[in-house]
C-alpha cells in the first residue's frame, strides 16, 4: 500500500514536471492505480483471513471448554487429551492463516510444527487447569459421644447430666424410649429407694419399748422430713 502511494506520487510529479506526457503518462498513472487497488484488495483479503482465523480459534476454544466440562470433569488425563485435540486444530488454523498471508511456506513441516506446538500448549493448560480446579480432599468429620444412651439392662439417668435444651424438654430433662410393660420410677421415689433415705431428727431420749411414745415422735417429725425431701427432688 505504501509502495503504491509512492508510485502514484512519483508519476504525478513526473507528469507535472513534463517528464511524462501523453500515452506514457496515462499508462504510468493507470499502473499506479492498479497497484493501489491490488494493495487494497490484499488488505481486505488479509482482514478476512484474520477474522476467519479468530472465529475458528474462538470456536475451538469453546469446543475445548465444552468437552472438558462434559467428559473431563475431575480427570486431568482426559482434560489433557482434549487439549491435545483442540490445541492441534488451533495450531493448524494459525498456520493456515500465516500461509495465506504469505508469512510461512506451505509445506508439511510447517503444519506439523504448528499442530504439535498447539497440542503441547493446550494439553498442558488443560491438565494444569483441571488440577487447580479440583476440590480439596477434606475428610468427613467424625462425631463421637453424641449417641443416645440405651438402658436395655436398666440404669439410672444421673441428675446432674441434664439433657438437650431443644425440643421443649428443658435443661434438666431427657427423652427416653420405653417398651410396653416397663415402669418409670419418679425421681423422688428413686431418691428414697436409692440409698439416700430420709433422716429424722428426733429430740430427747427414745424409749424403744414404748410404742405409743415412738409413734407420736415419728408423727411429729415425718411430715417435715417428707416436705424437705420433696423440695430436694423439685430442685
Amino acid at each position: 500500500d505504501i509502495d503504491a502511494s509512492k508510485m502514484k506520487l512519483q508519476v504525478t510529479q513526473m507528469i507535472a514536471a513534463g517528464e511524462l506526457k501523453g500515452k506514457k503518462a496515462k499508462e504510468a498513472y493507470e499502473a499506479a492505480e492498479r497497484l493501489s487497488t491490488q494493495a487494497t484488495a490484499s488488505n481486505i483479503e488479509m482482514m478476512k483471513v484474520q477474522m476467519g482465523t479468530m472465529i475458528a480459534l474462538q470456536g475451538l476454544q469453546f469446543l475445548n471448554i465444552y468437552l472438558m466440562r462434559k467428559y473431563a470433569q475431575d480427570s486431568p488425563q482426559t482434560a489433557a487429551m482434549i487439549g491435545v485435540l483442540t490445541g492441534s486444530l488451533m495450531g493448524l488454523a494459525v498456520a493456515l492463516s500465516l500461509v495465506k498471508q504469505g508469512m510461512l511456506s506451505p509445506n508439511f513441516a510447517t503444519f506439523a510444527k504448528a499442530a504439535v506446538a498447539g497440542a503441547l500448549l493446550m494439553g498442558s493448560m488443560n491438565y494444569m487447569m483441571t488440577q487447580m480446579m479440583k476440590p480439596p480432599d477434606i475428610p468427613d468429620p467424625e462425631f463421637s459421644g453424641l449417641e443416645e444412651p440405651t438402658y436395655d439392662l436398666g440404669g439410672r439417668i444421673m441428675y446432674d447430666t441434664g439433657g438437650p435444651r431443644g425440643g421443649g424438654l428443658g435443661s434438666r430433662h431427657r427423652s427416653v424410649m420405653v417398651e410396653p410393660g416397663e415402669t418409670i420410677i419418679p425421681k423422688t421415689q428413686n431418691m428414697l429407694s436409692g440409698g439416700g433415705g430420709i433422716t429424722l431428727n428426733i429430740g430427747g431420749d427414745i424409749v424403744t419399748n414404748d410404742a405409743e411414745d415412738f409413734a407420736e415422735r415419728i408423727a411429729k417429725v415425718l411430715p417435715e422430713a417428707l416436705r424437705r425431701q420433696n423440695d430436694m427432688g423439685g430442685i
